[in-house]
């Protein structure tokens, strides 16, 4: 599985796919204000799990033990929580914080998020709600829901 990692003068926090799909999100001077956008897709019913890994700028791994953490798909920003569906770790079969110490977690999306949303675009996040406080958005972006071929599975 291919990783690479990019900074930009702050932390860097790395998300990737067990397709090898690798995206680096960076944040400025040791603050997760600065939001890197990326877009990504996905068949209707089916199921993706994301590793996240968060590093500051030298790559040092940033400690998320005791964090919560929400991934949220909405049709629109301004809809309401839970939005088309959200996961947190607070339900560790949504998302599990691997080695918090690390800064490890994986993301469960699951077929049974998926096969009932229409083919289209969605909008998502990441957000990390540290132990200490503060909300942190670490990856926002598209989520779009592309036609399957196969209803039967």
């Amino acid at each position: 599985m291919a990783i690479s990692r990019e900074t930009l003068e702050g932390e860097a926090i790395l998300l990737e796919t067990l397709e090898a799909q690798v995206v680096n999100i960076e944040t400025l001077e040791g603050r997760w204000d600065s939001v890197k956008v990326h877009n990504t897709s996905i068949p209707r019913g089916d199921s993706r799990e994301y590793r996240l890994e968060v590093t500051d700028e030298n790559e040092n791994v940033v400690n998320i033990t005791g964090a919560t953490i929400y991934f949220t798909v909405k049709s629109f920003n301004s809809d309401a929580d839970p939005g088309a569906f959200q996961l947190s770790s607070a339900n560790p079969a949504q998302i599990t914080i691997d080695d918090g110490g690390n800064g490890k977690a994986r993301i469960f999306v699951t077929n049974t998020n998926t096969q009932d949303l229409d083919i289209k675009r969605y909008v998502y996040d990441v957000q990390v709600q540290p132990a200490s406080g503060g909300v942190k958005t670490v990856v926002s972006g598209t989520f779009t829901i592309t036609e399957d071929i196969t209803r039967t599975v």
